[in-house]
């Protein structure tokens, strides 16, 4: 197949895509609009009076039987996906001449307020560009067309009423349909990504093709656009656990040279996903107002030379310099998210590198306390930059640079991989932080880009906090830090007792990552037990003597993870009291809370790291032993 006929393709299948989404919509949309103009018919009823008010009625009357009737159609499986867009203009029209029929009937100018909102409602009453121009230049016709026919003495008002809306009403349906046709379109084309890797091996075949069915279900979610992101991004990463696994499984076997640069460029696709799922998170929690900031004492010295320590291997590997200024500067304790600084820093960084072929990248931090009579008075200005001696940026480029699914070509940035995510995400950390992230660059001059935050200063406890332990950690981004192979990690011995190998309970509903905890159990030589979901765990539990150790998956049929840490909780004698992990894709620090809120004893990430599940069983264990 030609690069254009994917294209054409791709294209098709996201059309198809959206189709599908807007079909559900629809059915909710026409069952409220039903709902809706019932009332408002009943209501005319018995409240209109006048010459007008059968016209009035009729409209309401015809605008709630065209919603029922769509409704009607839809649940009956009449109306295709490819038609459910023209399948809502009648409707649309109706409902537009009903409004506008009570505002011309009863000559009360005041009812253009319905009309303002009819529509803004136009802006998810459907994800045709050229339905929505059709629907909103006929209702702004006849809106402009009551201001001139209807006189009131709030003309004046409604004119300009009509100008707000209009405007709120279109970039509500921009945004909306750029954010819903550009996701369709990035999970489309990751799935057909993922369909080439089918030759290098079958196990990779079944493993994406979960990867596929995964997103496929995640099309069929919801409506909401957050709701929808974060979603998907927990099917892909559940899925993505058994994909880098299994790959880094097949990577310690014996392979032809051939057959190793096949894997090795699945596992670098894989992580590159894996980074496009967290970027998709981020954004939707951005979007969504949910992306909570943990503020907390920490020295900034500490963060920035953290994350340069992480970049410094591939800053070598490419025979740059990468160097860090102003240390000696920056070692007040400070009150802020480490965590979400060094993720700014860190994209900011290794963008650098990624991006400068020859030269250096110089990363410097300053930090410096706001004068007495400032209004930030108690607080100190942090101001990291990281400059490059890269290709540089024109100012045209500069404009797109942080928006987001677009990446810079040409003389200014070389393709690179990602979804064009990275920049417009620090952008929303730092205003959410109330910070600015700015860019200074002329092309062949390399670029500077500049983070700058006013953090309260730290004092007392607090003070000493900041000074005797380190962050918890930057969000480090999987190509950088890739993970180690599924193989007893080294210095770690096998976790047993007594001479005795572990007896480990494992509750996974998915086959491949069963597949993957036996490989690893068998690295660490423990006794594992595989069941499908909680109510069998619960079962194992009750028939047999009491394990050692259980892992839980969260996300289960049947009985879920934290229903079974209850269950297990709630019995008596020693198998209530067994140590319980988690293993789950939700690693949030709200949703790891619930988790320990509940009874779990500690929860590891997936995609799972061997060493990071060695480590926790062992520091689980350790009172027992």
């Amino acid at each position: 197949m030609s690069v254009e006929d994917e294209t054409n393709e791709i294209e098709m299948r996201v059309q198809r895509g959206l189709n599908n989404i807007y079909l559900r919509h629809l059915s909710k949309i026409s069952l409220v609009m039903f709902i809706y103009y019932a009332f408002i018919s009943v209501s005319h009823f018995f409240v209109l009076e006048g010459s007008g008010r059968y016209p009035i009625l009729a409209g309401s009357v015809m605008a709630s039987l065209a919603g029922g009737a769509l409704y009607a159609l839809i649940r009956l499986e009449r109306i295709p996906a490819e038609r459910a867009q023209i399948a809502f203009v009648p409707a649309g029209l109706i409902i537009i001449l009903a409004v506008f029929g009570h505002v011309y009937f009863s000559g009360e100018l005041i009812q253009l307020t319905n009309a303002a909102f009819i529509m803004f409602a136009l802006a998810f009453c459907t994800l045709s560009p050229w339905i929505f121009l059709g629907l909103f230049s006929f209702e702004s016709v006849l809106y402009i067309g009551a201001l001139y026919l209807v006189p009131d003495y709030n003309t004046q008002h409604f004119a300009f009423m009509y100008v707000a809306f209009s405007a709120l009403t279109i970039l509500c349906f921009a945004l909306r349909y750029r954010t819903l046709y550009s996701t369709e379109r990035l999970l489309i084309s990751n799935r057909s990504k993922a369909a080439k890797l089918v030759d290098a091996s079958k196990r990779i075949q079944e493993n994406i093709e979960e990867v596929k069915a995964s997103a496929e279900a995640a099309e069929k979610a919801n409506a909401a656009k957050d709701v929808f992101l974060a979603n998907t991004t927990h099917e892909l990463r559940t899925p993505l656990t058994g994909v880098l696994g299994m790959m880094d499984y097949l990577s310690k076997t014996e392979l032809s040279e051939e057959q190793r640069q096949a894997v090795d460029a699945a596992q670098f696709s894989a992580r590159t996903l894996l980074v496009v799922v967290n970027d998709l998170l981020d954004v939707a929690k951005l979007d969504a107002g949910k992306l909570e900031l943990k503020p907390e004492p920490f020295v900034p010295a500490s963060v920035v030379s953290q994350v340069v320590d992480l970049l410094n291997a591939k800053a070598n590997a490419k025979g740059l310099g990468l160097s860090i200024h102003g240390l000696a500067r920056a070692g007040l304790p400070v009150i802020g998210d480490p965590v979400r600084i060094g993720q700014i820093v860190l994209n900011l960084t290794d963008n650098a590198i990624k991006f400068t072929e020859e030269g250096e990248v110089v990363v410097a931090v300053k930090l410096r306390k706001n004068a007495e009579d400032s209004v930030l008075k108690g607080h100190a200005n942090l101001h990291i930059t990281v400059q490059d001696s890269g290709p540089g940026i024109s100012e045209e480029d500069q404009k797109r640079l942080f928006t987001r699914f677009e990446q810079l070509d040409g003389t200014a940035v070389r393709s690179a991989e990602g979804a064009g995510l990275g920049l417009s995400i620090c952008l929303g950390l730092a205003a959410q932080m109330g910070g600015r992230l700015t860019v200074d660059s002329e092309p062949g001059m390399g670029s500077m880009f500049s983070l700058d935050i006013d953090l309260p200063i730290a004092d007392g406890d607090e003070a000493e906090l900041a000074k005797s332990h380190k962050p918890d950690g930057v969000v480090v981004r999987p190509e950088i830090v890739s993970a180690p192979p599924p193989e007893l990690p080294d210095g770690v011995e096998p976790i047993n007792r007594d001479d005795s190998r572990l007896r480990v309970l494992l509750a996974e509903d998915n086959a491949v990552n069963q597949m993957l905890m036996r490989k690893i159990a068998g690295a660490f030589d423990w006794d594992l037990t595989v069941v499908g979901n909680g109510e069998e765990a619960i079962f194992k539990i009750e028939d047999e003597p009491a394990f050692d150790l259980i892992l839980l998956d969260i996300r289960m049929p049947k009985m879920d993870g934290v229903q079974a840490v209850q269950r297990i909780r709630s019995m008596e004698n020693e198998k209530g009291a067994v140590p319980v992990i988690a293993l789950t894709a939700n690693t949030g620090k709200d949703q790891e809370t619930v988790y320990l809120q509940q009874g779990m004893s500690a929860i590891v990430g997936k995609p799972i790291d061997p060493k990071i599940l060695a480590s926790t069983v062992e520091n689980v264990l350790a009172p027992e032993k």
